[in-house]
């Protein structure tokens, strides 16, 4: 993979050869989550308490975040606490991890439907210059509907950036209940853009082209990222108008529902 030779100021993370000098940390391990997803069943196809059982009876008994020493064959752990790890990004100069943990369902009082949860680990170097976990943080915010929205923290995608002040900033593009989230890692982490999509997101990649791509449930769709997107305003607005002449238009139904009943109550006393 080449960049180009003249890249714009805000680039999201990028795939590098995984010998670029530059970014040594990269070069010699492999990060992966393993959820228990395996252990979904055909006849009934959803997490649920089910596959915790499965994979305490024939797996782990956990769910884990973990990375590979290519160079010494050395599988680690690095996290067993989440209830369904999922999507997973490095940053750029090696030194943090990021991890979506996908809540369904209400079974898991943990881990309920509506949660969006993510974790970044930090790394610094050993005397052996080996990336040693020192600082571990977790960002969570709920949405509006609670358990009532479908879609999790699922997959994402990293955007890096440097602000005004030249403080370098690390964003996460990805998916969550309701559609995609834009989350602010930096500090404590907070949400800072919700996108209603509609449909189930489960992953978000940046394409060199300007644009990100976003998949779904329903299909496969791109959003212009760097710069404003010509309409997009008027898009979302138009979309948020429709919502709500929708709603307005549901609210008036029902209150004609309820007068022609309580016309009714009145004709029958009446009689």
């Amino acid at each position: 993979t080449h960049r180009p030779t003249d890249p714009p100021t805000h680039r999201p993370t990028d795939p590098r050869p995984t010998d670029d000098p530059r970014y040594p940390q990269h070069g010699y391990y492999l990060y992966f989550t393993d959820p228990i997803y395996g252990f979904l069943e055909k006849k009934r196809f959803y997490d649920d308490t089910y596959t915790d059982h499965s994979a305490n009876e024939h797996g782990t008994g956990y769910k884990g975040v973990y990375r590979l020493d290519l160079r010494r064959n050395k599988l680690q752990l690095l996290d067993s606490t989440l209830s369904r790890p999922n999507g997973i990004q490095v940053s750029k100069d090696g030194s943090k991890l990021y991890v979506s943990d996908c809540c369904q369902g209400t079974f898991n009082d943990e881990c309920v439907q509506g949660t969006m949860r993510w974790i970044v680990m930090e790394f610094k170097p050993n005397d052996a210059g080996e990336p040693v976990l020192s600082k571990r943080r977790t960002i969570e915010a709920k949405h509006p509907d609670g358990s009532q929205t479908k879609g999790c923290a699922d997959g994402f995608a990293l955007y890096e950036t440097t602000d005004a002040d030249g403080n370098e900033k690390a964003f996460i593009v990805g998916s969550c209940p309701g559609g995609l989230c834009i989350v602010d890692t930096s500090g404590q982490g907070k949400m800072v853009a919700r996108l209603n999509t509609k449909e189930v997101v489960s992953n978000v990649a940046f394409g060199m082209d300007g644009y990100a791509y976003i998949t779904g449930r329903a299909g496969v769709w791109r959003i212009k990222y760097g710069e404003r997107a010509e309409g997009a305003d008027a898009d979302v607005v138009k979309e948020k108008e429709e919502e709500e002449e929708e709603e307005e238009n549901a609210r008036r139904r029902e209150a004609d529902e309820a007068k022609q009943v309580e016309k009714s109550k009145a004709e029958a006393g009446s009689s």
